[in-house]
């Protein structure tokens, strides 16, 4: 159908939309319009069917379609994070743009990969409003510290429009994508090459921060790494939380302990069921066994803490009591029972159907004062029953709230220094869910 002028334009069309959607819908996609016969027609399937094969035989090719893929999504937080802590004395510069920075902020660290070497985020970003795309390109050794030079972006976005330029060697948009230096400093923004840039430098003191630089080698990162940071996305929640490997600052004796294949440590606070990066660089599992400080039951019946700040109060162990109308709690007078607010442990104690000077003497202080109502968010009761309430009108059901922050069990298993595999993260999340 159609004169060969618009056949010719459909094609290129469907070409269009493959390119810049990858045949998702957005609003500059009309892949959905078009016969499903066309894809063959135009080679498209025997394209596919090649770049699948490529994917699986060729892992330099695989390499740099992941490089592909970061630099055309740099305006992605989650893939691509921005950094906010470097050492501004030790940057390269060309031109009046960084080149190249060292930094060891927490968000972008790994762990460490098979070889032993500290793995950061393949990409970060620097600025706001264009910002500078850098990828990591090795460590320095005594410091294990980040090396990451600057890179060019592709890709291109707008009010909506967007074109991705993944089948392009380098990039259309030169305005917004390239650095604008030389070929001479971008030939040796490379792990292999970064060396001989160090060398050029004259300043002795940034020569000296840069001593002992590692280069990954061989793409050492490049897709092992790569395909982390994208399953952190595409993954359910709790894996992307669990790869991170967020370091975690424990008592030297207990670090000791874990050095010691210590099998069980005690920490002071709960909620640390997780994979974490030690100081010295090991990898654990640690998974709570029990609060050691009460062997108290869980409430039966939750109290809420919706209202205004309450949470955050109860949290804090600014508030200490709180009161209901009606007994909410399941408990009987005198009992008590552990919830947890605001990932807290609180223990809750019922003192029953009680009057102000009861309440009181229940709370250890004025009531007014255990319900904290001078740091909530109007800064004064506003419930008219509580109101009326301190004023020595009626009664009311008691609760005094204790934060716990006493220590608790865990058990450890020890990875080393290697990364645990997607099985080993899958396995440990069901296990405690």
């Amino acid at each position: 159908e159609g004169t060969p002028a618009e056949r010719d334009f459909s094609i290129r069309l469907f070409k269009y939309a493959f390119l810049t959607s990858g045949f998702k819908g957005t609003l500059n996609s009309y892949h959905d319009l078009a016969p499903a016969e066309l894809i063959k027609y135009i080679g498209m399937d025997a394209f596919i069917k090649r770049k699948s094969a490529d994917l699986v035989s060729d892992e330099n090719y695989l390499s740099t379609e992941m490089d592909n893929f970061f630099k055309n999504s740099w305006n992605r937080d989650d893939l691509v994070p921005s950094i906010t802590r470097y050492d501004n004395q030790k940057t390269i510069s060309s031109k009046g743009s960084t080149v190249a920075l060292i930094t060891d902020q927490d968000k972008l660290y790994r762990g460490k990969n098979r070889n032993g070497n500290p793995v950061y985020a393949p990409y970060t970003k620097l600025g706001r409003v264009n910002p500078t795309l850098f990828k990591y390109i090795g460590f320095l050794e005594d410091s294990n510290e980040a090396v990451y030079v600057a890179v060019d972006k592709k890709g291109y976005r707008k009010d909506g429009f967007v074109v991705k330029e993944n089948v392009y060697e380098g990039t259309l948009f030169a305005e917004s994508n390239k650095l604008g230096l030389s070929e001479g400093v971008v030939s040796k923004l490379t792990a292999s090459k970064f060396s001989n840039l160090i060398s050029e430098i004259q300043s002795e003191s940034k020569r000296n921060a840069y001593k002992g630089f590692i280069p990954l080698e061989n793409n050492e990162i490049s897709v092992e790494e790569m395909k982390e940071s994208i399953d952190n996305v595409v993954s359910s929640e709790q894996i992307a939380q669990a790869r991170m490997f967020k370091r975690l600052d424990i008592p030297t004796e207990t670090l000791n302990e874990i050095e010691n294949e210590a099998t069980e440590v005690t920490l002071d606070r709960p909620g640390l069921t997780n994979f974490w990066t030690l100081p010295n660089n090991q990898i654990v599992w640690l998974e709570e066994i029990s609060d050691i400080k009460t062997d108290l039951k869980s409430i039966p019946k939750p109290l809420t803490f919706s209202y205004q700040n309450n949470a955050k109060l109860v949290a804090t162990g600014v508030k200490t009591g709180t009161s209901r109308n009606s007994e909410q709690s399941g408990l009987k007078k005198g009992e008590s029972a552990i919830q947890e607010v605001g990932g807290k442990q609180i223990k809750v104690t019922y003192h029953g159907l009680l009057n102000k000077g009861q309440a009181d003497s229940a709370l250890g202080m004025p009531y007014e004062q255990a319900e904290a109502f001078e740091s909530t968010t109007t800064g004064n009761p506003v419930e008219t029953s509580t109101v009326q309430f301190i004023k020595n009108k009626g009664n009311k059901h008691i609760y005094s709230l204790e934060l716990l922050s006493g220590n608790v069990n865990y058990s450890v298993s020890n990875y080393g220094y290697r990364s645990p595999t997607q099985e080993e993260i899958e396995q440990r999340i069901k296990e405690c869910m």
